[in-house]
């Protein structure tokens, strides 16, 4: 029998291991912080990235995010973007708190896999790869929202999963929950509060299932003490943001931005269903592989009879499905669903030799092997593209135009436009003048409010240089045409001076 000098030995070799696989993950696939991409900042391959850090960079230089900065995501976001720079002085810094997050996600995915009954370590670390590999179809560039909730997703569903597997349907077995657990779900209500709250939707119905068992079988004390337990864990990681933007007279501008603005921008948005392609859908299909291993997983737990984690499984496949199919296939959204690849596994680990079942575990594992095939061959090879490509700056076409801007008057500069501008302030290293500092014109779509706000700013401001694209400056223009002249061009670019 082993010794627990052997078993502390061991335990610390899978924790190594898991920590190294952590860590090439994040320094080979987040483009836009790792060391190996130093000049790529990840505002192309669908990521926003780019975004994310000119805003984490402006509040390590004193700017107050949303009040000075806007976006309609949640400050944590910004916030250890902010710590990376603040701390390291550069983006390379933010990588360091991805490998910890990632990190703690892989822990967690590894127990989850322990859930089985299959004590293997071999098993677990097969479980993590076989997750990262599906996780790089919808990983973009890295330091997205949906990382930053990965660690506390993955470790609220082995929680709710390792509850609910206890009791089937009928069960006379009294019930308890832990009001300690139910605190970490508040933390992460509260993590996806300051991200994106629909991140943690199916954490939400794990909490919401397990409300209705503690009522069925009459714990009402139990309940109470849970209902306590959320609410101090939202509280705490929500309050300490609410009183920093209070103290800054910016608590309206960050609770409008998390809440009011997006309210609006579902409310506007259009299902991409609507207009779908051919491709768009076999797209849909390939970056949202984690989604369908849950609709796998739901007939393999019902022929086990765990008929209360059946129940969960078919809630979060209607809920997600929803969520994914009613307003824009963004791949980033799918991360969140990472931990249902190893539930997966785990039902194949746990199906008996029947024949019938066998052809059921058949099915699961092609499945599982052709997401995986699929991002291999679709998603890492861009991983070598980019490397190559950032080994030098690329050279931008509006990059002539800011240089002809005096040194003295920069501080006075803003780019109005979309996509392309989303890196501009990290290449030339500038902070924008105005809050609405990116996406002007997508943003004012959504909301008459932020339009009419924009405007205000922008004919109101003092801004002496304006750097345009072509057909993005509609709720500009007539401050353009009557304020400012032209004074050059490149391609479809447009600089503005600020008339004496």
């Amino acid at each position: 029998m082993d010794n627990p000098q052997t078993i502390w030995l061991h335990k610390n070799k899978v924790l190594l291991l898991i920590f190294l696989i952590s860590a090439a993950f994040v320094m080979l696939f987040s483009y836009s912080t790792s060391i190996f991409y130093p000049n790529y900042y990840g505002s192309s391959y669908g990521g926003d990235a780019a975004q994310f850090l000119t805003i984490g960079k402006a509040w390590a230089e004193g700017k107050i995010p949303y009040k000075e900065m806007f976006d309609h995501k949640g400050p944590i976001i910004f916030f250890i973007d902010m710590l990376g720079f603040l701390f390291f002085g550069s983006k390379s810094g933010i990588m360091i708190f991805q490998i910890v997050f990632i990190f703690a996600t892989c822990i967690f995915l590894y127990k989850i896999a322990m859930l089985s009954g299959k004590k293997s370590p071999q098993y677990g670390i097969i479980a993590i790869v076989v997750s990262l590999i599906v996780l790089k179809a919808s990983y973009c560039n890295g330091n997205s929202v949906e990382e930053y909730c990965l660690p506390f997703i993955t470790v609220s569903v082995y929680f709710q999963v390792e509850f609910l597997s206890q009791y089937s349907s009928g069960s006379k077995k009294q019930i308890t929950h832990n009001p300690w657990i139910a605190f970490f779900y508040g933390l992460t209500f509260a993590v996806g509060f300051l991200t994106r709250l629909t991140n943690v939707l199916p954490i939400c119905l794990g909490v919401l299932e397990i409300t209705v068992l503690l009522i069925l079988h009459k714990q009402f004390q139990n309940l109470l003490q849970n209902i306590a337990g959320f609410l101090a864990g939202f509280f705490v990681l929500f309050l300490p943001f609410l009183i920093y933007f209070a103290v800054h007279g910016a608590a309206f501008d960050f609770l409008y931005a998390a809440i009011g603005f997006n309210i609006e921008y579902s409310a506007a948005m259009s299902s991409w269903l609507r207009s779908a392609t051919s491709d768009k859908v076999v797209s849909f299909f390939k970056e949202y592989g984690a989604f369908f291993a849950c609709a796998f997983s739901i007939p393999l737990t019902f022929r086990r009879r765990k008929y209360t984690l059946t129940v969960l499984y078919i809630l979060w496949f209607l809920s997600e499905g929803y969520l994914f199919g009613s307003g824009q296939s963004f791949v980033q959204y799918a991360t969140i669903t990472i931990p249902q690849v190893v539930l997966l596994l785990n039902e194949i680990m746990l199906l008996d030799n029947s024949e019938h079942l066998s052809l059921s575990k058949v099915i699961a594992v092609c499945m599982v092997s052709i997401f995986c095939y699929n991002s291999v061959l679709q998603y890492f090879p861009v991983a070598l593209d980019i490397y190559q490509k950032s080994k030098k700056a690329e050279v931008r076409e509006y990059q002539p135009l800011i240089d002809m801007i005096p040194e003295n008057e920069k501080s006075s500069f803003v780019a109005y436009g979309g996509n392309d501008f989303k890196d501009l302030y990290l290449i030339e290293d500038l902070m924008p003048c105005y809050k609405y500092f990116v996406i002007q014109d997508w943003h004012a779509q959504f909301s008459d409010s932020v339009r009419q706000n924009i405007h205000d700013i922008y004919a109101n401001g003092d801004a002496q240089w304006i750097l345009t694209k072509d057909g993005s400056t509609t709720v500009i223009q007539d401050i353009l045409d009557e304020d400012y002249v032209q004074v050059a061009s490149a391609e479809e670019y447009r600089l503005w001076n600020r008339k004496q």
